[in-house]
């Protein structure tokens, strides 16, 4: 309760020292939660690599949680790894409807009628298109 308190006053380093020490017993393995807001606070100190661990472990923990899915998409993308981060879009999109992926296929439209990530159009399309997104 203390790191998530912590996580929301954007004190990101002192919530990871807590969610470290929380990670030493057993019970934090299979809790989403946990992995979601340490790899935030690793995500929000630019420190995407680390983030990443994280929000993949959530994504196993429960493939169904599309903030660990939009998290572990972001932390990709920030990282460099765009083809990456397209096929977690894709896995999650294929199986779930798009709430919190609003946004984002809205945005990536956006960017291909500016000529940006055209390389992405023939997944990204379908996906909006299955949303309802325009």
């Amino acid at each position: 309760e203390k790191a998530f308190k912590l996580h929301h006053k954007e004190k990101y380093k002192e919530a990871i020292e807590i969610l470290k020490e929380l990670n030493k017993e057993r019970i934090t393995k299979t809790d989403l939660n946990f992995h979601t807001i340490i790899g935030h606070c690793f995500y929000k100190l630019k420190r995407h690599k680390e983030a990443l661990k994280y929000f993949k472990r959530a994504t196993k923990i429960d493939s169904k949680s599309e903030l660990a899915s939009l998290s572990l998409y972001l932390a990709l993308v920030k990282a460099d790894k765009s083809d990456k981060a397209i096929e977690e879009i894709k896995r999650y999109l294929n199986k779930y409807p798009a709430k919190l992926f609003r946004v984002t296929l809205k945005e990536l439209l956006g960017d291909f009628k500016d000529g940006y990530a055209t390389n992405f159009k023939e997944i990204i399309l379908p996906l909006a298109k299955k949303g309802n997104i325009k």
